[in-house]
């Protein structure tokens, strides 16, 4: 959680961050969880996908 914090001031608009395994690792995951949902510049989709993906986009400054 702390490195999206960092990095997300450098994630250019149209950035893309994903996070791997957040469907079997979710319970250790809840602070980035709700971080990228409630962060008004980030738009993120939760993909149930094998693991779980959650794709985050930066939309704008």
């Amino acid at each position: 959680m702390r490195y999206l914090e960092l990095v997300l001031p450098n994630l250019r608009i149209g950035g893309l961050v994903v996070a791997d395994d957040t469907v079997t690792m979710r319970d250790e995951m809840l602070d980035y969880v709700d971080f990228v949902f409630n962060t008004p510049i980030l738009n993120s989709v939760d993909i149930p996908l094998d693991d779980g993906i959650i794709l985050s986009y930066r939309q704008k400054s």
